[in-house]
């Protein structure tokens, strides 16, 4: 048998995989509802696509739900492709979401924080900077950077000079005698 020496980089996204293993899939009909937005001041910018949306700003749509002190979107054909929050030193950018529940089970929720959130709705990515947290019921996945693909469930988690450069996860591991398999997500 020949042992494989790994990087810590490469254990990490290794047992990240093992444990985000499925991918985690947001409500279809969340998709479709209107977006709604509250914000103190907005720059629409409708032949470049773009709009700008400051202070406190609120984004709802279904059981979606993005926070920041600023929050950019990109739009293509009326439809956004792109969101950016930023948050403040006090208070982080936060994303939310109502996920479909698996077989029989209930519906399950989907959080994350960071100074800086990125999504890219078309490939479902979700880019988390500054204090990153991803987390769903008692699972988390912490790092300076966390990256997530919600069609694919693959994550990746990078630490920084905060949080002493380490990146943090907690599972609960599957009960012996259960037919359920691995996490969805963190």
């Amino acid at each position: 048998m020949r042992h494989v020496k790994l990087t810590i980089q490469q254990q990490v996204l290794c047992l990240a995989l093992a444990v985000l293993g499925q991918p985690a899939h947001a409500l279809p009909e969340d998709r479709n509802l209107p977006i709604h937005i509250q914000a103190d001041s907005a720059d629409f910018d409708q032949q470049a696509g773009s709009a700008v949306y400051r202070g406190q700003v609120v984004m709802t749509q279904g059981t979606i739900r993005l926070t920041g002190d600023v929050i950019k979107l990109r739009l293509k054909n009326q439809a956004v492709v792109h969101l950016q929050a930023e948050g403040t030193e006090r208070q982080p950018a936060t994303y939310s979401e109502t996920l479909e529940a698996e077989g029989k089970g209930k519906p399950d929720r989907l959080s994350a924080h960071g100074a800086s959130i990125s999504y890219d709705r078309t490939g479902q990515q979700l880019l988390l900077t500054g204090k990153a947290r991803l987390e769903q019921g008692s699972r988390f996945l912490t790092g300076d950077r966390v990256e997530y693909n919600q069609q694919t469930g693959r994550a990746l988690a990078r630490g920084g000079s905060g949080q002493d450069g380490r990146v943090r996860m907690a599972f609960q591991p599957k009960a012996s005698g259960t037919k359920e398999g691995t996490p969805r997500v963190p």
